[in-house]
């Protein structure tokens, strides 16, 4: 599991800015002034979102707000947080939409409420700044997988932190933690990291396979309920999913195992309680009962 952090910890607010023709090409430049404010801070594991951010940011404002300039800024007001804004001169708020199969625009609002920190719209005399806050700081947990140990030998924190690192995130930017071995002692334990770095996040973001966010959600809100929690994964279809295992009953063992969780943990003090619609709790039943069942707690 991964979790990324914000706190409180202001350090001043160095930033880059440039005014911009509001037409959707403005987009290529506001990505290089995105690109080169995170390099310049060493914050290479967020060019990738920050560009998307920017571009959809860009593009509201060429849709909306019927002005010729609109004005580009990237700052970082606190250690491990960056804003990405962009300011007009119309008074319009953007309204994230659902968009249809077949349109091309719309998603990114989607994309920055499920991702980032905030997002936000100040008001001025003049028009609006339309801002968005992506987080700095991560968090690997995990040790070796109990079930699958051969995936992640040395554990999965470790793996993981050297496939970033690989990716360009920088090793002062993540924290390690590899001794968790279930849900609740992925967040435990990396409070307790946290809390020895003397980091008292206000919000964290999960990022988890993608059938664990139900029961990860719960769990943060239950053993950590003052930080808002935020819980996302690998945007992908099912069918892609199964593609990217390889083994049809594994994945389907690994989601009744973590329904029944998600039913059982509560009980138990473990999290929060949610509700299972009647026909979902049928066919966990059913799947049950057909065998897949070698991720069930054991009595």
């Amino acid at each position: 599991m991964t979790m990324t952090v914000t706190r409180p910890h202001a350090i001043g607010a160095p930033g880059y800015s440039e005014t911009l023709p509001c037409r959707e090409e403005s987009a290529v430049r506001a990505r290089q002034l995105v690109t080169t404010a995170l390099s310049a801070w060493g914050l290479h594991h967020l060019v990738d979102p920050g560009a998307l951010i920017i571009s959809e940011l860009v593009s509201n404002a060429v849709q909306h707000s019927g002005r010729d300039v609109m004005r580009v800024i990237v700052i970082r007001p606190e250690d491990d947080r960056v804003r990405l804004a962009v300011s007009d001169k119309s008074r319009s708020k953007p309204t994230p939409q659902q968009p249809g199969n077949n349109r091309e625009t719309g998603r990114g609002l989607l994309i920055i409420e499920a991702v980032a920190h905030e997002w936000g719209v100040d008001y001025r005399r003049w028009g609006k700044v339309v801002w968005v806050d992506l987080l700095a700081e991560l968090v690997f947990t995990g040790g070796r997988n109990p079930t699958a140990p051969e995936w992640f030998p040395r554990g999965e924190a470790v793996h993981f932190r050297e496939h970033a690192i690989a990716l360009g995130v920088p090793e002062e930017a993540i924290l390690l933690e590899p001794k968790a071995r279930n849900t609740g002692q992925n967040i435990t334990l990396s409070r307790e990291v946290l809390a020895a770095a003397g980091i008292t996040p206000e919000t964290v973001l999960l990022v988890s396979m993608p059938y664990m966010e139900r029961r990860a959600f719960a769990t943060a809100r239950k053993v950590w309920p003052e930080v808002e929690v935020i819980c996302v994964s690998e945007p992908l279809e099912f069918d892609d999913y199964l593609k990217s295992i390889g083994d049809e009953k594994l994945v389907t063992d690994q989601l009744v195992g973590d329904l029944q969780r998600v039913i059982e943990y509560p009980k138990l003090g473990f999290a929060l309680e949610q509700d299972v619609p009647e026909d979902v709790h049928s066919a966990y039943e059913s799947l049950i009962a057909a065998g897949f069942d070698s991720r069930l707690l054991k009595p």
